[in-house]
């Protein structure tokens, strides 16, 4: 049932982007989710657990976060840049779900106000991100150039 939710909501984020693009996407996407995890404190037991289900959203922001490394890096680095994203997400997920049970006993309010704040810190940073809006209005232009040519555009495949 998890697994369904998670696909809704995966397929639900591609239709976002088509309109407000990966970056805005990816900063609402986090806003959203710190607003949901500041609320589990003060909501009861079962709308805490809708909510912290909610901001479990957060997964799919990782695929916009890998297409952003595809896109920043040049062409024969690529696969070695998606490689080490993905490397690097495991590695950071591993060391916190070590420390996630001792922190949930001891300070559980406390630490879900810290992964709030770095959810939110995780969207401060998506501000600074590459605008993709501008391209994507580019690659139009050239695909309706194209279309009044008769012509097959440059993304087009002419197989």
């Amino acid at each position: 049932m998890f697994a369904g939710y998670l696909v809704t909501c995966s397929l639900a984020t591609v239709l976002i982007i088509k309109y407000i693009g990966k970056k805005w996407t990816f900063v609402i996407n986090h806003f959203i989710c710190t607003i949901l995890g500041v609320m589990v404190n003060y909501l009861n037991m079962y709308g805490g657990v809708l909510a912290l289900g909610a901001a479990s959203v957060n997964v799919t922001c990782m695929g916009i976060v890998t297409t952003y490394a595809i896109e920043l890096f040049p062409t024969y680095m690529r696969a070695m840049a998606v490689c080490l994203t993905i490397l690097f997400g495991r590695a950071v997920s591993i060391v916190f779900y070590n420390t996630i049970g001792a922190q949930l006993q001891n300070n559980c309010s406390n630490f879900i106000f810290i992964l709030a704040r770095l959810i939110a810190f995780g969207g401060f940073v998506g501000i600074f991100l590459p605008s993709d809006r501008n391209r994507m209005k580019k690659e139009n232009v050239k695909i309706e150039k194209s279309k009044d040519k008769n012509e097959p555009c440059s993304s087009c495949s002419t197989t």
